[in-house]
């Protein structure tokens, strides 16, 4: 009867540091997730083509477009979920084909790192709208235009980490990640 008693013992106290090693690693995991980079899509125009993108419904929350020029196509993609667009280095006749409401239908935030001759245009269709002081031509005073730095925008891009496209063909199909 004192073994059984004793083996009870030795099991709850290897229980207990079981729940404690458990514990310190939900605390190091809830640590990691609060500290974790934010997740961003990038579509660079030599890798991924704005024409294959032709009918899909985009479901990334971040959103980073590089160097496409201006795309002349019907039923292009619409990014659902996109809340923060960064803009880079792409044409003029880009942005203003394809930053607005029917493409980002919920964006909030647009920063744009690319030539915009009038970035004020774009503030009747987004709540703000971030320019790198270095492409803007003349001096805005739209209170929805923020001119941000050159290293405002490097930090910017440091604090996201890449992820895959997450999309749908058209609106009855289930999430695919590419």
């Amino acid at each position: 009867m004192i073994d059984v008693f004793h083996n009870i013992l030795i099991s709850l106290k290897f229980y207990q540091f079981f729940i404690k090693i458990d514990k310190i690693n939900a605390k190091t995991y809830i640590h990691q997730m609060s500290t974790k980079m934010k997740r961003i899509l990038y579509l660079d125009s030599h890798k991924t083509r704005w024409n294959s993108l032709k009918g899909k419904n985009v479901l990334n929350k971040n959103v980073l477009l590089d160097a496409y020029n201006n795309i002349c196509m019907n039923n292009g993609p619409i990014f659902l979920y996109a809340e923060n667009v960064l803009v880079h280095n792409c044409d003029e006749e880009f942005i203003c084909r394809w930053i607005n409401n029917c493409t980002f239908p919920v964006a909030r935030n647009i920063c744009i790192h690319s030539f915009h001759s009038d970035p004020s245009a774009l503030c009747n269709r987004f709540r703000s709208v971030f320019v790198v002081e270095s492409n803007v031509n003349r001096s805005t005073d739209h209170p929805q235009v923020n001119i941000i730095t050159e290293e405002k925008w490097d930090e910017l891009l440091c604090k996201y980490d890449e992820e895959k496209m997450i999309f749908t063909r058209n609106s009855y199909c289930t999430p695919l990640i590419e």
